[in-house]
């Protein structure tokens, strides 16, 4: 196995190697982080009067704002409207913009991936959408948030791996002393 002083040298080049690799994939997912930013950026509580003010909700506001408050607060309803007070909140804005989406939990991901994926919820189709500006917003924001999420569930497995390495080298090193 070698002198624990070659354990030592072995243990940080094999952190440093997968360090760069980590950073390499991480840095992938800012362009989706930053696009999340430009999307909350467009978020006007004047937007969210305009959805209280409409008589018939159109189902592309149903569907973006049901999967936004699913995201954001778990609310899991059979109602298709139980969405309304927690987008209508004064805390709705804030709460999106300072979303961690490292948070998101595998059912979370799920009801993301199948929004993002429903053919009639792409950002392609959003053009001829006839629903307030902060549901295509939200829904651009939905959109990097699962790219994002993506790239960051592909990295979490390794950006493990690179913290049990950094105790076993944790470990080597105090043998060293000790």
């Amino acid at each position: 196995m070698g002198s624990l002083k070659e354990q030592i040298e072995a243990k940080t080049n094999e952190i440093r190697m997968l360090g760069t690799e980590l950073e390499s994939e991480i840095s992938r997912g800012m362009p989706f982080r930053d696009d999340m930013d430009k999307a909350a950026q467009e978020f006007d509580p004047e937007d969210q009067a305009e959805i209280l003010r409409l008589a018939k909700k159109p189902e592309e506001l149903v569907k973006v704002m049901s999967c936004v408050v699913f995201v954001l607060y778990d609310l899991k309803s059979h109602d298709s409207m139980a969405w309304v007070s927690k987008a209508l909140s004064p805390n709705f804005i804030f709460d999106l913009r300072n979303f961690d989406p490292d948070s998101l939990s595998e059912e979370r991901l799920q009801r993301l991936d199948e929004h993002c994926i429903d053919p009639s919820m792409t950002l392609d189709k959003m053009d001829s959408w006839r629903v307030p500006k902060i549901t295509k917003a939200v829904n651009r924001w939905l959109s990097a948030l699962r790219g994002y999420a993506k790239i960051a569930a592909d990295v979490k497995p390794r950006m493990q791996q690179f913290q049990r390495l950094q105790q076993d080298l944790h470990d080597l090193m105090n043998l060293e002393v000790g």
